[in-house]
């Protein structure tokens, strides 16, 4: 995956959505959503996170976490939570990363790539037994008024993903979860990794390709 080839593919998105009128809509309501700032910024950042923000993303990075949410939210995608205890250091310490995710719990393991010289990623996240993630059932409940996405448990086996340290573009939290069925997420400031799951494009299991 080169820099430039998860951006193209967020463009083409961008284009499609602009041909539909009720695509453009809800791209249109996502990016002043994301303007407003009154998102979850954990959440929005567990899907991409850039130097200057959300607000500041253009079209194609909303058409690209618009898709990622779409996609949560139909329970196409399915996520879990992994506690680190810390948040990541600065790109350049990627040794410190290394042994702050050195500390996640049984049965992940994230080997970091501590030269990156224009990887397609930081590193990848191993689970050697099956893991429950949780995913959409494509209803929701409503709390207060407020709608919530009603979750099952589907069980995944081991398998590996690559992982995504600090600043992500959505798009490439996209393309990988198109094109490798997975991708662990851990954005500064956050002391979790998010591990997303395409549950129609499933990662290859351990011993079948997974590094």
């Amino acid at each position: 995956m080169t820099n430039s080839h998860h951006v193209e593919m967020a463009s083409t998105l961008l284009d499609r959505m602009l041909f539909s009128e009720r695509s453009a809509a809800s791209l249109a309501r996502a990016r002043l959503r994301l303007r407003s700032e009154n998102l979850d910024a954990n959440y929005v950042a567990s899907l991409g996170q850039t130097q200057f923000g959300p607000s500041s993303w253009p079209p194609e990075q909303a058409a690209a976490y618009l898709r990622l949410h779409t996609g949560l939210m139909r329970g196409e995608f399915g996520r879990v939570g992994i506690d680190v205890s810390h948040s990541p250091d600065s790109d350049a310490n990627r040794e410190q990363n290394a042994s702050r995710l050195g500390e996640l719990p049984h049965p992940f393991r994230a080997t970091v790539d501590v030269e990156q010289n224009f990887a397609d990623c930081d590193g990848r996240l191993q689970w050697v037994k099956p893991i429950r993630i949780e995913r959409s059932v494509g209803a929701a409940y409503y709390d207060h008024g407020l709608p919530s996405p009603i979750l099952l448990a589907q069980e995944i086996v081991g398998s590996a993903v690559p992982l995504e340290i600090g600043v992500s573009h959505p798009s490439r939290t996209l393309l990988h979860l198109l094109q490798e069925g997975g991708v662990a997420r851990w954005p500064y400031g956050s002391s979790t990794v998010t591990l997303l799951i395409n549950v129609r494009k499933l990662p290859l299991p351990a011993g079948e390709g997974a590094a």
